[in-house]
């Protein structure tokens, strides 16, 4: 062999193992389990319970739904609490080069129903005598929404994930709170349970099982 040829030969080889090398790069990661059952993990914090299901559709898209539960009492020396239960349906959207569905960045718009009922007292103001009272009082709320999220969900041991997500949208919201008066206080009209529209925020983190 003579100088040349073993040239090539050494130039040869270098490319192969730059291939192989390449090939390993963008080898892409699969998951066999397209199950996934979660917990939110944040939920807790506004004393709710929150739990969804996401299925792996194609290659890189998935189906999620989420629900959850909400029992919070405000201030535990009077009748002030807020129940509630709501529904996400998203669409996730997996955008690694490198993995697919259910792990990676991920997009997802989504939809949302949230129903709350308030017992709560009232404070009231009446200016002809000057006096104030608290009256107990009970309050409806719907709300449904629109937006999206953007996220990222690892999967650990090919069963164990963990995601994260933050987005906004729009919401329109109604209370059967229909009165004007403006000397009394009302549940529900601000910020996040705005009557009529306006803008929301979701931001969550979950930990689940895949199967």
């Amino acid at each position: 062999m003579n100088t040349a040829q073993a040239i090539i030969l050494v130039l040869l080889i270098g490319l192969a193992n730059c291939n192989i090398a390449f090939a390993q790069e963008k080898e892409i990661i699969s998951y066999e389990k397209k199950n996934i059952i979660k917990v939110n993990l944040i939920s807790p914090i506004l004393s709710s319970f929150s739990m969804g299901y996401e299925r792996v559709i194609t290659p890189n898209q998935s189906f999620q739904v989420s629900f959850f539960l909400q029992d919070q009492r405000f201030n535990f020396s009077s009748q002030d609490e807020l129940k509630g239960f709501g529904i996400v349906p998203e669409y996730r959207f997996y955008l690694s080069e490198r993995k697919e569905a259910p792990g990676g960045i991920f997009i997802a718009p989504f939809l949302s129903y949230r129903n709350y009922k308030a017992n709560y007292e009232s404070y009231s103001f009446d200016p002809n005598t000057g006096m104030s009272s608290n009256t107990p009082r009970t309050a409806k709320y719907e709300n449904i929404g629109l937006g999206f999220t953007v996220g990222a969900q690892w999967i650990f041991k090919k069963k164990v994930s963990i995601d994260v997500w933050g987005g906004t949208g729009y919401s329109i919201g109604k209370s059967d709170e229909t009165s004007n008066d403006p000397n009394r206080s009302f549940y529900f009209g601000d910020f996040p349970y705005q009557e009529g529209g306006g803008f929301l925020g979701r931001i969550g983190g979950t930990i689940g099982l895949a199967f």
